[in-house]
C-alpha cells in the first residue's frame, strides 16, 4: 500500500493557551479542503492546553511535547514532524474561516514557485473586531518590505509556506524574543517572490499577547536583522530598522547594554522610524539604576 501525504500539514505551537486552543483546533477541523494533518507542538505548557489539544479525537491531530524552549523551537520542531510540502502556520488564538485552506491551494495553483502565500486577517481586540484597510490586489506583491511598512499585510496564521523553502532559510530564528516571524518572512521574501490574496481568511487574536513579558528581554539567537541589510534597498533596510530597534529597546531594558549600543550605532541610518531610534539613544545613555526604576514605575512600555 503506498502511503499518499496530507496536502497541508497544519503547524500550531501551543504554550498556555488552553483558554483559546479547543475554537482554534475548530477552526482547522471544520475547513472545507480536508486534505491536512495537524501538527500540535506543545512548548511545556503549565495549563490545561495541552489536555484540551490531547481530548481532541480526530485522527488527524497528533501532539508532540517538547520542554519550554519558545515558539521559533516550536514550530521548528512542527516542520521537522511535517509529511506535507506544504506548511500551513497557526497560532494557537487565532482562528482560519472554513475556506481558508481551500482559498489558499486555489491561490498556490495560480501562482507556484512563490515563497509564501498569505491572505488578508482581521483583527479581535477587546471583544472588537477590526477589519483592515487593504488596498492590493491578487498577486505578487510587487515591493515586500514597502508594502509590509505601509499596509502589514503579513500574519504567520495567514500564510502557507513550501517546507522546501523553511528548510532553505534555516527555520525560525531560536531565542529572537520577538518578530522571529517578520525574520523568517523576511528572510523568504529577500529570495522568493509573495503572493497574496485579498480575501479575509484569517483572525488574528490580539485579546492576549505575550509581547508585554517580552520587554525586558534581550534576543539570544545567532541569526541577526543587519545580516539582512541591502545597501541601497530604502524599503528593505527601513523595515528591518523597525524590528531591530525594537530588539535594541528590549536589549536596553534588560541591561544588555553592548548589544544595544550596537544596535543603536548600526541602523542610526533610518530615516522612517528615528522616533523609536531616538528613545533607543536615550535608553543607552541612562544609567542601571534609573533604568531599573523606569521599569518598576512602567512596566508595560508601548514601542
Amino acid at each position: 500500500m503506498v502511503f499518499k501525504s496530507p496536502y497541508f500539514s497544519v503547524v500550531i505551537p501551543l504554550y498556555n493557551k488552553g483558554r483559546y486552543v479547543a475554537a482554534t483546533l475548530a477552526s482547522v477541523l471544520q475547513q472545507t479542503f480536508t486534505d491536512f494533518e495537524v501538527i500540535v507542538v506543545d512548548d511545556g505548557s503549565t495549563d490545561n492546553g495541552l489536555e484540551v489539544v490531547r481530548s481532541c479525537p480526530d485522527p488527524r491531530v497528533s501532539v508532540v511535547v517538547q520542554e519550554n524552549m519558545g515558539v521559533s523551537a516550536a514550530r521548528n520542531h512542527g516542520i521537522r514532524r511535517a509529511k506535507s510540502d506544504y506548511i500551513a502556520f497557526l497560532d494557537a488564538d487565532d482562528l482560519w474561516e472554513p475556506t481558508y485552506l481551500g482559498e489558499m491551494k486555489q491561490l498556490m495553483d495560480s501562482y507556484p514557485g512563490a515563497g509564501f502565500y498569505v491572505s488578508a486577517h482581521k483583527i479581535v481586540k477587546k471583544s472588537r473586531v477590526f477589519d483592515l484597510p487593504y488596498t492590493l490586489a491578487e498577486g505578487a506583491i510587487e515591493n515586500y518590505f514597502k508594502t509590509e511598512l505601509e499596509e502589514s499585510i503579513t500574519r504567520l496564521s495567514a500564510t502557507v509556506v513550501p517546507r522546501a523553502i523553511c528548510e532553505q532559510v534555516g527555520g525560525f530564528p531560536q531565542g529572537m524574543v520577538s518578530g522571529e516571524d517578520s525574520y523568517f518572512c523576511g528572510s523568504i521574501a529577500i529570495r522568493h517572490p509573495v503572493v497574496f490574496t485579498p480575501k479575509v481568511l484569517a483572525v488574528y487574536n490580539q485579546q492576549y499577547s505575550g509581547i508585554k513579558d517580552r520587554h525586558f528581554r534581550g534576543d539570544s539567537c545567532s541569526e541577526k536583522w543587519f545580516d539582512l541589510v541591502e545597501a541601497g534597498d530604502f524599503y528593505r533596510n527601513e523595515f528591518i530598522a523597525s524590528k531591530v530597534i525594537k530588539a535594541g529597546i528590549r536589549s536596553a531594558l534588560s541591561l544588555q547594554k553592548e548589544k544595544s549600543r550596537e544596535i543603536e550605532a548600526k541602523s542610526s541610518f533610518t530615516t522612517l522610524f528615528r522616533k523609536k531610534w531616538n528613545y533607543l539613544y536615550f535608553l543607552n545613555r541612562m544609567p542601571s539604576s534609573t533604568i531599573n526604576l523606569y521599569k518598576e514605575i512602567k512596566p508595560y512600555l508601548s514601542f
